[in-house]
């Protein structure tokens, strides 16, 4: 378990109303956020006994699922830059009682040494970044990730006019194509790199993998 100590961030930064930030996912996953979560396990190869890093966790639901799934061999950490979505995570993994390390801390500047996770999964939170912390952000997932292990990110792509929801046309959905990080993540040093769609969603996926050695 690494040291629970929270990093300070900028106070305007993240979204700070945790009932929005669920309404809001709701409506990303078209109301089916129970069968997009068990997607995100199955797509981004989350197994027993795994360290788990989630990126972004907003209210913990993905969290949860995750402790679920890595049980009590693994382990799951979770990070937001907003402590009042953190606050609700934690209540939800103490009634879910799975065990998660809550942290609140910036994608960009992650408190946790090199090579520390065998999954980095940031979900839906990528494109809330100002553009000039994406490929920052890419380096620093990559850094924490261990040998052959797989970092996994889920966000809007594609053209705007192939989009079918109007959510993901506006605001930083619109403005967000994941299609274009595919290159730094490759620069980042991860290798099998790939992105393809999800089904039914305006999302797609993009992994790649830390060489073994």
């Amino acid at each position: 378990m690494h040291p629970s100590i929270d990093h300070p961030v900028p106070a305007a930064k993240g979204i700070r109303w945790p009932r929005l930030y669920d309404l809001l996912v709701f409506g990303m996953t078209g109301g089916r956020e129970r069968r997009f979560r068990r997607d995100v396990l199955r797509l981004s190869g989350i197994a027993s006994a795994q360290r788990v890093l989630d990126v972004g966790c907003g209210t913990g639901t993905q969290a949860v699922a995750i402790a679920r799934q890595v049980g009590p061999d693994g382990s799951v950490t979770a990070v937001d830059v907003a402590p009042e979505m953190l606050a609700v995570a934690r209540r939800k993994a103490a009634r879910a009682r799975v065990p998660i390390e809550f942290r609140l801390a910036e994608a960009t500047a992650l408190p946790f040494p090199d090579r520390s996770f065998d999954r980095v999964l940031m979900c839906m939170a990528m494109h809330m970044l100002p553009e000039a912390e994406w490929f920052p952000c890419v380096r620093e997932l990559a850094r924490v990730l261990a040998p052959a292990g797989r970092r996994v990110l889920i966000d809007y792509a594609g053209p705007l006019a192939e989009r079918a929801s109007l959510m993901a046309r506006h605001g930083p959905h619109g403005r967000f194509d994941l299609r274009r990080l595919r290159e730094p993540v490759e620069a980042a040093g991860l290798r099998a790199v790939s992105i393809r769609p999800m089904e039914r969603l305006d999302m797609h996926v993009l992994q790649g993998t830390r060489p073994a050695r």
